[in-house]
């Protein structure tokens, strides 16, 4: 969907539609609030790298941490884990760590992109 954006519109504009279509296809208004940055990036992703597979990864590991990772990750800051899985909110501190480690995996990412001169092989 993206390539076919940036056939007709600008990277930003493209880009951006793709992900309002990702979050949107979502079809849940929670879920949108957390799509439409992962789909940003991904897209950014996918534009800059020309693969699908960082944006694909991405999305199994999103998808991964939220439905098999949680439930230990919880218990492992003293939350019931069958609890977690039931819960309509996530704990603070569950919540805080998730984004630290959102915030390092962004900024890695981002250095091993823009900080790093890649040279393609032949």
């Amino acid at each position: 969907m993206l390539r076919g954006f940036m056939a007709n519109y600008s990277a930003k504009k493209a880009i951006w539609l793709s992900a309002l279509m990702f979050a949107l296809f979502h079809l849940n208004p929670w879920q949108a609030v957390v799509a439409l940055p992962l789909g940003l990036l991904f897209g950014w992703l996918l534009w800059r790298t020309g693969s699908l597979a960082p944006g694909i990864i991405g999305h199994f590991v999103v998808n991964f941490t939220n439905t098999k990772l949680m439930p230990p990750v919880s218990a492992l800051f003293g939350h019931n884990a069958e609890t977690i899985k039931e819960a309509t909110h996530l704990p603070w501190d569950v919540v805080s760590a998730g984004a630290a480690l959102s915030v390092i995996g962004i900024g890695w990412l981002w250095h091993e992109l823009f900080c790093h001169e890649h040279r393609m092989v032949d």
